[in-house]
C-alpha cells in the first residue's frame, strides 16, 4: 500500500513537471553519458534510457521551438528558395573526355 502511495504522488509530481530548454537537454546529456552504464545494466534498462531520451527531446523541441533548417536554400528577391550548396565543377580532365568520346 506504501508503494502503491508513493508511485501516485510520484505520478502527480512529474506531470506537473514543467521543462525548460536547459532542464530537458540537461537530463538529455546525462543520460546519454552513462552509456556504459545502461550497456552493464542490461537491454530493459537501455530500452527505457532510449524512451526517455525520445521523450526529453520531444519536450526539447516543444520548449525551443522547430529545429533550425540547415540545408543550403536561401530566398532570392522574389521570395522563391535556391540551393546555395556549392556545386562541384567538372575538372578539365572530365571535360576532356566527354569531348573526346564524341569525336
Amino acid at each position: 500500500n506504501r508503494l502503491s502511495t508513493l508511485s501516485e504522488r510520484l505520478v502527480i509530481q512529474v506531470s506537473q513537471y514543467a521543462f525548460t530548454q536547459q532542464r530537458a537537454l540537461s537530463l538529455m546529456k546525462n543520460i546519454s553519458g552513462d552509456g556504459r552504464r545502461f550497456a552493464t545494466a542490461g537491454f530493459l534498462a537501455a530500452e527505457q534510457a532510449v524512451l526517455a531520451l525520445a521523450s526529453l527531446h520531444d519536450a526539447y523541441i516543444e520548449t525551443a521551438g522547430k529545429e533550425k533548417d540547415t540545408s543550403n536554400k536561401e530566398k532570392d528577391s522574389s521570395g522563391k528558395e535556391k540551393d546555395t550548396a556549392k556545386k562541384e565543377t567538372p575538372s578539365k580532365e572530365s571535360k576532356e573526355k566527354k569531348t573526346a568520346g564524341k569525336k
